[in-house]
């Protein structure tokens, strides 16, 4: 048995760190023969221990430099876990103590509920089992490619997600290289989510509208139309954070619903969603009579309305008037690009935007109108005509 052959070990310090690796190699349990070890030899010349191990009708030496690092040697060899300790750590055992360590509290309610999905939904299923160091590139491309019905952003987020998983395993030392940090994978997504900017027109309809709403409903619309503001935002948007004398609107904090139909207060979703918004003239008239300050503006009430209250609240509007099919985010994108187009320099459009990066704002909220494009063609006809 175990403790037979730790008692061939004269060195107290040396079988207590023995038995700590077999405890580790999950060996409590396992018949170990009971002349598995000779007891150490010392070689005066080398200054090294040699150690004899004897594995069936095998005999193999063990040698270093003191009489703990040959048994722990000896005691890897006799387990057959020559390998490394990956072997016997699954991909959800290593996963879920990491990430109640280091994600549970320290990330957003909405962005803690998106990880969850995405180990329960995706990676659980597929790799849960496996053994760390069995997860090659190739697999988690298979994975990838199995998966390419879903959006570009989604996959993005799936395989950012699992780099960090492996970096933390590959820092801990349970794998020796990051098999999710390979130039050679792609993004196979085939489902392309386009969202267009509202025409001139359709704009100019809704703001023209505006008035035949109910007073909170007139909030909620102006809002979104005059700041570009997203839809947690409006709903964690307070009067206090509305300054009429010197014509700001400053964004503190995002509501979210991670999991329930209550909202969850934050800070905004980037580090830049923390700014201020200009009053323009056309917001002003329905924001000229102020609630209270501690109260939030969309529901007046001292706590941010349900998910369901909102949605209540753009149905109820739609009802009322053609939104042309735009939600929070369509309206975020038409603003910012009639403010680029108005002639706002990128820098202070990616300010008002929240943005990290002006770039980011421009490829992404900045859409070409329709009568641009037509006016480009009319030049360009013309200057056919010419030639």
């Amino acid at each position: 048995m175990l403790d037979e052959a730790a008692e061939k070990v004269t060195d107290k310090a040396a079988e207590k760190a023995a038995k700590e690796v077999i405890k580790q190699l999950h060996l409590e349990n396992r018949i170990v023969p009971k002349h598995m070890f000779d007891a150490p030899v010392e070689d005066e010349a080398m200054k090294r221990i040699k150690q004899r191990v004897i594995i069936g009708d095998e005999t193999k030496w063990v040698t270093g430099n003191s009489k703990q690092d040959v048994f722990e040697k000896a005691t890897i060899l006799l387990s057959g876990h020559e390998e490394s300790k990956s072997d016997v750590i699954r991909f959800k055992d290593y996963t879920e103590n990491w990430f109640s360590l280091y994600k549970e509290n320290t990330t957003k309610p909405t962005t803690r509920v998106g990880y969850r999905s995405y180990l329960n939904t995706h990676l659980y299923p597929t790799f849960g089992d496996v053994s760390l160091n069995a997860i090659s590139t190739d697999m988690i491309q298979i994975f990838m490619n199995q998966r390419s019905h879903m959006a570009e952003k989604s996959l993005r987020n799936i395989l950012v997600f699992l780099t960090m998983i492996f970096e933390a395993a590959l820092e801990d030392g349970y794998i020796e290289r990051n098999p999710a940090k390979s130039r050679r994978l792609i993004i196979p997504s085939k489902k392309v989510t386009v969202r267009e900017a509202l025409c001139n027109a359709s704009f100019s309809d809704i703001i023209q509208n505006i008035s035949s709403l109910d007073k909170q409903d007139q909030l909620v619309v102006s809002l979104l139309l005059f700041t570009g503001i997203r839809r947690g935002e409006l709903i964690g948007l307070m009067w206090q954070d509305i300054d009429l004398e010197n014509g700001i609107i400053a964004i503190q904090r995002n509501a979210t619903y991670p999991s329930t139909n209550q909202a969850v207060l934050s800070t905004p979703k980037t580090k830049n969603g923390t700014r201020v918004f200009p009053i323009l003239e056309q917001l002003l008239q329905y924001i000229s009579v102020t609630g209270q300050k501690n109260c939030f503006v969309i529901g007046g009430g001292i706590k941010p309305i349900s998910l369901q209250q909102y949605r209540n609240t753009m149905s109820r509007i739609g009802k009322k008037i053609d939104l042309h099919n735009a939600t929070a985010h369509v309206i975020r994108h038409t603003l910012l690009t009639s403010t680029y187009y108005a002639g706002v320099s990128p820098k202070l459009l990616q300010k008002l935007a929240g943005h990290s990066n002006y770039s980011f704002t421009v490829d992404r909220y900045v859409h070409t109108p329709l009568e641009e494009i037509n006016d480009a063609g009319c030049k360009l006809s013309q200057h056919l005509s010419s030639l």
